[in-house]
Parts: structure tokens; C-alpha cells; sequence
């Protein structure tokens, strides 16, 4: 059951507000939860609708969102075909989520939608999930789980077994999430380096910033911790994997098209990397019985690390008041687009 909160209800329980949103229609394209429950305890009360599409195939997303006054999506591309059939009602795209690749912002802006996300809901998640992937890799816990279930003992074999005390952790992106894997890879004893954007002024003691050229080729371990744009598709390329320092473990949960999967086979096999652990990966879901996911030294994870019940449900009750108040004419939080 949905608990009550009795500010959200005082808040969006006036005449002219339900007046305003009355009969309109929420048109959800996929989600990662199994029920719209909350959504719809939040929104039918005020004569809103919520409908579930449940795919990501161009076709029945068009014909899904025409009508809408609302699109929500997670991860379900909402391109420039998607936005137009909705017709021209259609005030909202909310993401399900942070990133935006997955939306067509230039579409959007051109019609006149609002686009929101919802930032920092999973800080703490994405970064508890970097340290998981990077002990799976570097500890080899993934390695020795599988083994002893399957009756093998064997620690001679695992070495070399590293440390991560005293080895330097570098950080490609410092917003929020690159700030929480510094503090907790400090608690490990690790050396932390980072590489910011020049608008970043509190870097906190402790911590050297460098240039991306020299955080790899000093780094034991390299996290990313950015958005994927047109300018960091592939940025983890032949090129730049050919400057990271030998034997070193690459760790992504931040977005698939950050590296170039050809690129990372090819560093894996002439030990540049020693190896790496990936939430993310394109496509999603990758082919699991080729390179590089298949490769023993490769720790993945289900795009899993935003996931969990706190996340998920602060996350959808900040999109549904985004939601109620684009409805009602008002601002809402996180606007991207409008």
C-alpha cells in the first residue's frame, strides 16, 4: 500500500489545481519496477490517467504515446517519431532516471515539450555498485564465488591477488557520484586522482586533479562517473587505452557508449588491462557469449546500479510531482528542456 504524505496532498489537493489536470492522460513507455501502483495512487485520485506501453519498439511506442499529455520512460528511446505522434498536447517527457541519451532533446526543444530527470536519487547506489564491480575485478570475488560453487578450491591459482590500500583510484567525471566513490575509496586508503570540468573550483584536500592523459597513466584503477554526449561516445578508446598504465582495471557504471568494446577486447588482450567491471554496456542487453563480456577477467552487471527500493521510490514520487505540476501549469523541479 501506498503510504499517504499529507504535504504532497495539501499541496495538490486545491479545486483549480484538479480542475487543471483532470482527464489527463500519463503515458508510461517501460520501467524497471513491476507495478505502476504508486503512480497510479498519486495520479488517478486527481482524474489522471496511467497507462503502460511495456516495450521499446519504435512502432508501439508511436502509436502507444499518441494522445499523451505525458510521456514518462526509462530507458525506451523517445526520438523525434515518438514526440511528434503524441500530438501537439503533449507537455512533458520525465525521465525515469538521470541520463537523457535516450531522448531527443532537439525534437523536444523544437515542439515547445518540457523534458525533466531526476538527478542524485541514486547517488549513493551507483556508487556503493562501482566499489562492488571493482572488488569483483580487483579481489576477485566474482572469480572465487563461481569456482567454489563449482567445487574448486583453489588459491594458488588465483594470484596475483592485489590490494587496494595505497593504489590510486582515478575518477573521470567529479559531479556528485564521482565525489561519493573519492570518499569511499578513501576510506580504503586509496591514493584518489580526478579530472574536472574547469567550473569545478572545491576540490577537497587530499585529492590531485589531473589531466585525463596523466590520471591514466598513473592510475591502478579508472572509474567513469560522466554523461555520454556526443563528445564522450568512445572517449575510452584504442587511443587512449594505449596511455593507461599496464595491468590496469577499467570500472564503468555511468554509460555503455562511454568505451569502445572492440578497443577494450584488444587492451584486455595485450594486458594493458588486467581488467574490468561493467554495469553498463551497448548494446543492453549485450551478447553475453562474446568479447569482451565473456572474458573471465570482465565483471558485468545488469545496468543494476541504480537499483534499489529507496531509489526507486524517491525517484517516482519526485516524477510524479514533476508531472502534477507541469499538468497544472506550474514549474516543475529539474527541467532539462523548456
Amino acid at each position: 500500500m501506498v503510504q499517504k504524505n499529507s504535504r504532497f496532498q495539501t499541496l495538490f489537493c486545491e479545486r483549480e489545481f484538479c480542475m487543471a489536470i483532470h482527464g489527463a492522460r500519463v503515458v508510461v513507455t517501460d520501467c524497471p519496477f513491476p507495478s505502476l501502483e504508486i503512480e497510479r495512487e498519486l495520479l488517478e485520485p486527481h482524474g489522471v490517467s496511467v497507462e503502460f506501453i511495456g516495450s521499446s519498439d519504435p512502432a508501439a511506442l508511436a502509436n502507444g504515446v499518441k494522445g499523451a499529455d505525458v510521456i514518462l520512460t526509462n530507458w525506451a528511446p523517445v526520438n523525434a517519431t515518438v514526440i511528434e505522434s503524441a500530438g501537439s498536447q503533449l507537455k512533458l517527457v520525465g525521465r525515469l532516471g538521470t541520463g537523457l541519451d535516450n531522448i531527443d532533446l532537439q525534437t523536444a526543444r523544437r515542439l515547445g515539450v518540457m523534458v525533466t530527470n531526476v538527478p542524485d536519487y541514486c547517488t549513493p547506489e551507483v556508487a556503493e555498485q562501482t566499489f562492488a564491480l571493482l572488488l569483483g575485478v580487483v579481489r576477485k570475488v566474482a572469480r572465487f564465488h563461481l569456482e567454489t560453487k563449482q567445487g574448486r578450491y583453489d588459491l594458488v591459482g588465483s594470484l596475483p591477488l592485489g590490494r587496494l590500500a595505497g593504489r590510486t583510484l582515478g575518477i573521470i567525471g567529479f559531479g556528485k557520484i564521482g565525489r561519493r566513490v573519492a570518499s569511499i575509496a578513501r576510506a580504503f586508503d586509496m591514493r584518489v586522482v580526478v579530472t574536472v570540468r574547469s567550473t569545478v573550483k572545491d576540490v577537497p584536500d587530499g585529492i590531485t586533479v589531473l589531466s585525463l592523459a596523466d590520471l591514466v597513466a598513473t592510475s591502478d584503477i579508472v572509474t567513469l562517473h560522466l554523461p555520454l554526449s556526443p563528445e564522450s561516445q568512445h572517449m575510452i578508446n584504442d587511443s587512449l587505452l594505449s596511455q593507461f598504465r599496464r595491468g590496469s582495471v577499467i570500472i564503468n557504471t555511468a554509460r555503455g557508449g562511454l568505451i569502445d568494446n572492440d578497443a577494450l577486447t584488444r587492451a584486455l588482450d595485450a594486458g594493458i588491462l588486467s581488467g574490468a567491471g561493467l554495469d553498463v554496456q551497448t548494446p543492453e542487453p549485450p551478447p553475453l557469449d562474446q568479447r569482451p563480456w565473456n572474458d573471465p577477467r570482465v565483471v558485468v552487471s545488469p545496468h543494476a546500479a541504480f537499483l534499489s527500493t529507496d531509489s526507486l521510490d524517491l525517484m517516482r514520487r519526485i516524477v510524479v510531482r514533476q508531472t502534477l505540476a507541469v499538468l497544472a501549469g506550474q514549474r516543475p523541479d529539474h527541467v532539462v528542456v523548456g
